[in-house]
């Protein structure tokens, strides 16, 4: 398998907020240079929208975090959370005492890093913080999306499930227009039975771009 395409999905149940929180935070501090990290929050009485920064109403009883790396969802369950995360990568950079924090807790005779910017693989990072690796031999394809926008223009155009539109909002909480987030679909499909089984929201960068347009 084409490791560019290779995917990875853990699952943990009963998380709790700090956990949760601590979670967006190392996996949004994933991105780098223009590259940004999304949310989008749901209540029993409306949608957050795409926000390029956690909404005031976090927490919410389910959300979705996603950049080009991963997607993240979140669904309480009781007074915790359960959390699904969809990932791309192999290895994770984070800070040193972090590295050796999960080096401490997988392996034998762990050696310490001592340097600034280190990586750690995936599965030991998700492992060290009680996360199942959900079996499957999964593969991920990448393909364009679009969302409507609030204009009722485009409502009336374009009809959604959305009552009061969509709107897509920047790190002012200022509406943007949809073209300025490259939204994409992720899908992850085990390639032993070629069964799509999650579909994840991601950012479509200039390699997925060139990947979609192969790829119709």
């Amino acid at each position: 398998m084409n490791q560019e395409n290779q995917g990875y999905v853990y699952s943990k149940r009963t998380v709790k907020l700090e956990e949760l929180q601590k979670l967006l935070e190392e996996l949004g501090s994933q991105e780098r240079g223009n590259q940004k990290t999304y949310y989008f929050l749901r209540t029993p009485h409306a949608v957050s929208g795409i926000c390029m920064k956690l909404p005031e109403e976090f927490p919410t009883a389910e959300g979705q975090m996603f950049n080009t790396n991963c997607e993240l969802r979140w669904k309480k369950r009781r007074s915790a959370y359960d959390v699904l995360v969809l990932f791309t990568k192999l290895e994770l950079d984070l800070p040193t005492d972090k590295v050796n924090a999960v080096i401490a807790t997988v392996g034998s005779n762990p050696k310490p890093l001592e340097t600034h910017d280190e990586c750690v693989s995936s599965t030991n990072f998700f492992k060290q913080k009680g996360f199942q690796e959900v079996s499957g031999n999964w593969e991920t394809s990448d393909f364009p999306a679009y969302f409507y926008n609030n204009k009722p223009e485009s409502r009336t155009k374009f009809p959604t499930k959305f009552p009061k539109g969509f709107t897509f909002k920047g790190l002012e909480n200022q509406e943007i227009e949809p073209t300025a987030i490259s939204i994409g679909q992720r899908y992850f499909k085990d390639k032993d039975t070629a069964t799509v089984h999650f579909i994840a929201l991601t950012i479509l960068g200039e390699t997925n771009k060139k990947n979609t347009q192969q790829n119709p």
